[in-house]
Parts: C-alpha cells; structure tokens; sequence
C-alpha cells in the first residue's frame, strides 16, 4: 500500500496536530512500555488502536498513574487487546503507539479537550490503525478462536453438476463482518474509521481497508465485486472526499480547480454524504451522552476546510434551512443534560 497507493502521502500530521502523547513499544521483545511526551519528536511513525471499552473500565493515564506510565510499565499488566495491539506494532517495525485511554489524561478536562479536538488528525496521521473489530472490551484482544474446518453447504441443483461450477456467495460479507461488529456500533469508532488511511480489522479473520483497496485472509488480493460496499453509497464516497481533503493544501481548498468546491466553495455531494453518515452515525452507541457532536469533530474540521462552511450545533450553517428538515424514525431517549438545542439532531439519542 505504501509503496503502490495513493494513500501514502503525507503519512504525518501537522506538528500542531501531532499527538501530544505516544507508547514507546521498542522494536524488540522488551517486556516494559513507556509513556513519551512527543514535544522533541520529529513526527515519527506511529500506529492508533480503535477499540471498545466496554463496561469495565480498562487502565487509564490519570494524575495517579502518569509518573508509572512515564517511567515504564510491564506489558503483562495492560489489558490483552493492548498487549496484542504491542505486539503487532512491533511487527510492522513501528516505535510508536496511540491508545486514547492511555495517551490522554482521563481525569483532566482541559488536557481531555485539547487532545480530543485534533483527534481526527491523529487518526490521520497514523501508518495504519489497528482495529479490535469483534472484541466487546479492553480484555477481549484482537485474536479471535476459530474452528480448523468450515462448515460444508448444501446446494440442491436441477443441472448437471458435473459439467458445472458452483460458488457459495455470502451476502452482506463484508457488514456482517466489520459493519455489525462490536467495535462499529460504537459512536467514536464512526470517525476513526473514516478518517485513518489504512485499517487492519482484527475479526473472524484479519480484514484490510484503505482508500484503494479491501481485502482479507480469504480473498488476500483484494475482496471480489460482489463482497465490496458500493463504492456509489454515500458512506463510501464521503471516506473518499475526506482522503482528497485531508491531501489537499489549505492554501487551495478555495480554489477554482480544488475538486471539492463549486464556486460558492460548496459541495452538495459531500453534505449528501456527510447526511448518510450522520443518519447512521446517530444510531451509535454513546457512554459519554455528551460526546455526540464531540466524536464526529474531525470529520466536521475536514468538511469545513474543503467547503468554508461552519457545523453549528450539528447543522451546516450555509444549508441551515434543510438542515432544519430531520425527524426521529424511532423514539429516542433525551441526555442526561443538554448538549444541543431541541431544533438539532444531535439533542436526541
């Protein structure tokens, strides 16, 4: 991918978006990880882990544990979807690890803010994000048991064949495998998905998505036609959209020729697509009710940067009015406290 693709340039985030804090697995086998400030970095490579916390809170970097964090800890100690997500860094021969319960201060509302408002950027940024795709929280890891043997199918067929061929298609493959899973239900997951270059999908079987190609350990080339999300669907073309942005100098978002602005810098096909994903993106699951306009914020910073446009309160500014057009197509829980006006979608669960 990095030496084939088009989704390898730039591989790093500004130095303002940098992330502030990042593991140091080593290179080797060493059993120790330490916390690193990254104020002398020189943008070094780094990996991201996507994953669930689930109900039981996993270790977290806190006033308490940063001066252990810091001096080094044993990798024993961490959770097993850390400790697999060490050890595959290491295997791509990578320094570097962002884990956001571990390199944002949990207990510090301001660190909390500052990292989280170029999240998207540090996604972004990533070689390749690590995703635990079917583990329910921190302890499931990214290694999943699976039989030695598939299970056979049956096929009643009216021809001879013996003269013929027969293939077992799955409908819906790739939802079941990677849409419907734990990890994807997740609101924060929603932005972390769209916005990292490279994804390895830790399910059933390892899964690869980047911006030009799919593939898994059963089809390891690249997915068939008939196993790809239509790459027509609003979904898709918005991940593709906010790849070219993220390409794209801010200098030139406003230019005549930049691909994403007509000539009033708008884009009608990325706000239909941006209106897809919100759709989907609002049935997510939230533990922090006020998250919800908080975790699509980088996907919100890209949109604005191609088009001038401002998200306010979950609504595009310049498309007020039909943005104002939405209605509940279930009933749904009201938060725990206020987040957005009653006129907003994102006032809603």
């Amino acid at each position: 991918c990095r030496q084939n693709h088009g989704c390898s340039s730039p591989d790093h985030p500004e130095r303002a978006n940098y992330p502030s804090r990042l593991l140091d697995v080593g290179m080797g086998e060493d059993e120790i990880i330490t916390l690193q400030s990254t104020g002398t970095f020189q943008n070094e490579e780094y990996v991201c882990l996507s994953h669930c916390w689930g109900k039981t809170r996993p270790l977290t970097l806190n006033g308490k544990t940063r001066a252990a964090l810091t001096k080094g800890i044993d990798v024993a100690k961490l959770p097993q979807t850390f400790q697999d997500a060490v050890k595959i860094t290491r295997r791509l021969h990578i320094q570097y690890l962002w884990i956001d319960s571990l390199c944002i201060l949990q207990d510090d509302k301001s660190d909390w803010e500052v990292e989280s408002g170029h999240m998207g950027y540090v996604y972004a940024g990533a070689v390749c994000t690590i995703a635990a795709t079917v583990a329910k929280n921190s302890d499931g890891g990214l290694f999943s048991n699976r039989g030695d043997l598939l299970p056979p199918s049956r096929i009643d067929a009216n021809f001879d064949a013996s003269r013929s061929w027969l293939a077992d298609k799955v409908n819906g493959f790739l939802e079941r495998q990677i849409d419907e899973a734990p990890l994807n239900k997740r609101a924060w997951v929603s932005q972390e998905r769209q916005l990292s270059r490279r994804i390895m999908h830790f399910g059933s079987q390892l899964f690869w998505e980047c911006y030009e190609s799919q593939a898994c350990e059963m089809y390891p080339v690249s997915l068939p036609d008939w196993a790809l999300p239509d790459p027509n669907s609003d979904t898709a073309k918005l991940r593709e959209k906010l790849h070219h942005i993220a390409d794209q100098p801010e200098s030139n978002m406003f230019s005549s020729s930049h691909p994403h602005a007509s000539k009033q810098g708008l884009d009608l096909n990325t706000y239909h697509a941006w209106s897809s994903f919100r759709d989907k993106y609002s049935k997510c699951e939230l533990t922090h009710d006020g998250d919800k306009l908080v975790a699509i914020h980088g996907i919100a910073q890209r949109i604005g940067q191609a088009t001038g446009d401002e998200l306010v309160a979950g609504l595009w500014r310049s498309r007020i009015a039909e943005e104002l057009c939405w209605f509940k197509k279930r009933p749904a829980t009201e938060p725990t406290k206020w987040r957005a006006p009653t006129w907003s979608w994102a006032s809603t669960n």
